[in-house]
C-alpha cells in the first residue's frame, strides 16, 4: 500500500472522534510509558500528531484526493505497461496483427521510458516482430529480432533462455523469406543455447528439432529431413510421452520426410503407430485419423502394394461419411485416387463409380482438378472400349485446360495441389 492510501486510512479511523477522548487515551498511554521511563515529550509530540490529523483531516483528505485524480490523469495519458503488453498479446493470439503490433509497438517504447528491464523489453520487442512476421513484413520483422538480442546479448539464466527465444523467432522468418540454409543454421544455435542450461525445456526443444527436420525438407534435403525428424521424434516422445497426440502428430510428419526419400516401409511404421495413437488419443472420426489413413495409402500405392492403397481409401471414405462436416474437394481428392488405384487393379466398375462421384463435386467449380479427373474417366472408358464416351470426356477436360481462366495456370505435375488442404500434395 502507498503512503497516500496509509495516510488516508489512518485519518478515517480517526474520524468521528473527539480530541477529547484522543487526548485521554493519550493520558492513558502516557501514564503506562511511565513504567518503561520513557521522557514527556514522547507524550505531547504524539498526541499533538493525533490532533493535528483530527483537525486537519478534511485538508488531508482533499490533498488525497488531488493526488487520486492526478495519477488517474497520468494513467489516462499512459496506460500502464502490463495493460497495454496484454492488450497487445490478445490481438496477436485472435490474429488482429496491425493492432497487435501498434499495441506492443507503445508497449515498447513505455517499457523503454519507465526503464524496464532489459528481458522484458526483449520480450515485448519479439511480439511485435511476431506481428510484423504474419503481416509478411518479414524486414521489419528481422529487424526488430535483432533489437530484442541487442537487450539481452551476454545476459545469462532468463536472458540465456530468451536469447535462445529471438533465435527461434529470426529462424522463422529466415524460412519464410525462403533462406532455408540461415534458418537450419539459427535454429542449431538456438538447440545449442537450450541445451546449454542447467534445466533446459524439452517441450521447446522438441518444437525447435521438428522446425529444423522442416527447414530441411523446405529446402528439398528430404534424406536430412527425415534423419532430423527421427530425431524430433525421439525428443516428441521424451517431452510428451509415447503415446501423447503431439508425439502422433510428429510421427505423421516424419512419414512424409520418410515417403518423400523413398523409405516407405519406414513410412508406414510410423503411420500404423501415429494411427494407434490418434484413436486413441483423439477419437476414431478426428481428422488427424483421417490424415493418417490418407497418407498411409499414398505410401502403400508408392510401394506397389495397391490392394492395401485401396482398402486405406475405401476406410477414409467410411470415415468421411460418419463426419458431419468437411471440405468437399478434399473428399473429391480421395474419390479420385481411389478410382485411379482401382483402374490400375482392374476394378473399372468401382473406378469409373468414384471419378463419377468425384465430377460431381467439382463441377460447379471446374478448375484443373476437374481436368484431370475427366482426364481419368476417359482413361477408364478406354480400357472398358467405350471410345465415344473417352472422347468426350478428354474434349470437355481439354476444354478446362484450354480456357483463359486457366490459361496462366502450368500443369506442374500436382493434381491436387491446394495448400489449404490437410492432406500431402500428390505426384500424379
Amino acid at each position: 500500500m502507498d503512503f497516500p492510501s496509509v495516510l488516508y486510512t489512518s485519518t478515517m479511523a480517526l474520524d468521528g472522534t473527539t480530541p477529547i477522548v484522543l487526548t485521554a487515551l493519550s493520558l492513558l498511554l502516557a501514564r503506562g510509558t511511565r513504567d518503561l521511563r520513557l521522557p514527556w515529550k514522547w507524550f505531547f509530540i504524539s498526541n499533538g500528531a493525533i490532533l493535528l490529523l483530527y483537525y486537519f483531516h478534511s485538508v488531508s483528505t482533499l490533498l488525497i484526493n488531488i493526488s487520486r485524480w492526478g495519477w488517474q490523469l497520468i494513467d489516462k495519458q499512459y496506460p500502464r505497461l502490463n495493460l497495454l503488453i496484454a492488450a497487445g498479446e490478445k490481438e496477436l493470439r485472435t490474429g488482429a496483427y496491425s493492432a497487435a503490433e501498434k499495441s506492443l509497438a507503445f508497449a515498447a517504447a513505455e517499457a523503454k521510458r519507465r526503464g524496464a528491464p532489459a528481458s522484458k523489453q526483449a520480450t515485448i520487442l519479439r511480439n511485435v516482430a511476431e506481428a510484423q512476421r504474419s503481416q509478411g513484413d518479414w524486414a521489419r520483422a528481422e529487424q526488430t529480432i535483432r533489437q530484442a538480442m541487442a537487450l539481452i546479448s551476454g545476459n545469462t539464466g532468463e536472458g540465456r533462455t530468451q536469447y535462445a527465444d529471438c533465435l527461434e523467432a529470426l529462424a522463422d522468418v529466415c524460412r519464410d523469406r525462403g533462406n532455408y540454409v540461415q534458418a537450419q543454421t539459427l535454429l542449431q544455435e538456438s538447440l545449442s543455447a537450450e541445451e546449454s542450461l542447467p534445466n533446459p525445456n524439452p517441450a521447446l526443444l522438441a518444437k525447435r528439432r521438428q522446425k529444423l527436420a522442416l527447414s530441411y525438407r523446405d529446402a528439398g534435403e528430404h534424406a536430412a529431413a527425415a534423419l532430423q525428424f527421427v530425431r524430433s521424434l525421439e525428443a516428441h516422445e521424451a517431452a510428451f510421452g509415447p503415446e501423447h497426440a503431439e508425439t502422433g502428430r510428429m510421427l505423421t510428419e516424419a512419414d512424409a520426410a520418410l515417403h518423400q526419400a523413398g523409405d516407405y516401409a519406414a513410412a508406414l511404421g510410423h503411420l500404423t503407430r501415429a494411427l494407434q495413437i490418434h484413436e486413441k488419443t483423439l477419437g476414431a472420426d478426428a481428422p488427424e485419423v483421417a490424415q493418417n489413413l490418407y497418407c498411409q495409402a499414398l505410401a502403400y500405392e508408392d510401394s506397389g502394394n495397391l490392394d492395401q492403397a485401396a482398402a486405406q481409401y475405401e476406410r477414409l471414405l467410411l470415415l468421411r461419411g460418419r463426419q458431419v462436416a468437411g471440405n468437399e474437394l478434399e473428399l473429391a481428392e480421395v474419390l479420385f485416387y481411389l478410382s485411379r488405384v482401382c483402374l490400375a487393379l482392374g476394378r473399372l466398375a468401382r473406378a469409373e463409380e468414384m471419378a463419377r462421384s468425384a465430377i460431381l463435386i467439382m463441377e460447379p467449380r471446374p478448375g484443373p482438378e476437374l481436368a484431370s479427373t475427366l482426364e481419368l474417366l476417359a482413361k477408364i472408358y478406354e480400357r472398358s472400349d467405350r471410345q465415344p464416351e473417352a472422347a468426350s470426356a478428354n474434349e470437355r477436360a481439354r476444354l478446362i485446360w484450354n480456357s483463359e481462366r486457366h490459361a496462366l495456370r502450368q500443369r506442374s505435375g500436382l493434381v491436387f495441389s491446394r495448400a489449404t488442404t490437410p492432406f500431402a500434395s500428390r505426384s500424379s
